[in-house]
């Protein structure tokens, strides 16, 4: 699967944003159908949506309208079979609206003679509910394969600031949910201060120790530091190698434990380096 140390924001239906988005150095884009558009503009940026589809697909998730609101199956229906590299589902609150989302594509898809369960859907955890129904939400369907977390909805919802020690147990209990249904390590959420780029740093310096794979952006200035930050360094790739080098000449050896650099090696700690060797992140399966 591929791997996402940033995905960027780009407002379905803004030329010049898209435009300067293609030419970034990003893992990935999110044509944004729910906060970034106006319910003036939504028809019209579903429409806009669907072209830059077709014109650079499987480039693109597309977050679309909350299961719950008017404008969902209007999505829905526009962007079924699209060449989009997964729908993200705004405001998951349960395993339920996943279920909707999935039956609903499934129609589509037989009735478009398209392939069936060939759409990715990501659920975006944002609220207290929808943290706690995390493993339900994780294993509605096989068409998820990894959880966006949506930091700044969750802590309005729990009443506290953004950041700091209010998303501990959120990334956490995401990291270890992810893990715990067979997903790919969860994506962090987009931090709302594009000016503060060393507190950017900080924040998404958590989020990979808590065994996330990446972060969202929402401005073109972040994506250096989120991508140099889910890097691994020089020091931490050569460490990894000496670790899987140390433990494949004990297993020649007829041992399952090596030493390196004076600390014991075992399995969970050749897998971790791996890891980090194949895809770049610790948290990240291989």
């Amino acid at each position: 699967m591929p791997f996402f140390r940033c995905l960027l924001f780009v407002p379905a239906g803004d030329e010049r944003k898209l435009e300067k988005a293609l030419h970034l150095e990003v893992d990935g884009l999110i044509l944004d159908l729910e906060d970034a558009v106006g319910p003036s503009r939504k028809t019209k940026a579903r429409e806009m949506a669907c072209q830059t589809l077709k014109e650079h697909p499987g480039r693109f998730f597309v977050r679309v309208n909350p299961a719950t609101s008017d404008y969902f199956l209007g999505d829905i229906l526009s962007l079924a079979g699209a060449p989009a590299a997964g729908l993200v589902l705004a405001k998951t609150e349960s395993a339920a609206h996943v279920d909707r989302v999935d039956w609903l594509l499934g129609l589509l898809e037989r009735e478009r003679g398209l392939d069936v369960g060939g759409t990715e859907i990501v659920p975006f955890i944002e609220s207290a509910r929808a943290l706690e129904d995390a493993r339900a939400i994780a294993t509605a369907s096989k068409r998820v394969r990894r959880l966006f977390f949506g930091g700044n909805d969750y802590a309005a919802d729990i009443g506290v600031e953004y950041g700091g020690g209010a998303f501990w147990y959120a990334r956490s209990r995401l990291a270890a949910v992810s893990r715990a249904a067979g997903l790919e390590p969860p994506v962090d959420t987009v931090n709302p201060d594009f000016r503060d780029l060393s507190a950017l740093a900080d924040d998404a310096a958590q989020a990979r120790v808590l065994g996330f794979q990446g972060k969202m952006a929402i401005h073109p200035a972040q994506v250096e530091v989120i991508r140099r930050v889910f890097t691994p360094t020089a020091e931490e790739v050569e460490k990894a190698q000496k670790v899987v080098a140390a433990f494949e000449a004990a297993v020649q050896n007829g041992s399952v434990l090596a030493g390196v650099d004076g600390k014991m090696v075992e399995a969970p700690h050749v897998q971790r380096a791996r890891n980090i060797l194949s895809t770049g992140n610790p948290g990240h399966k291989s």
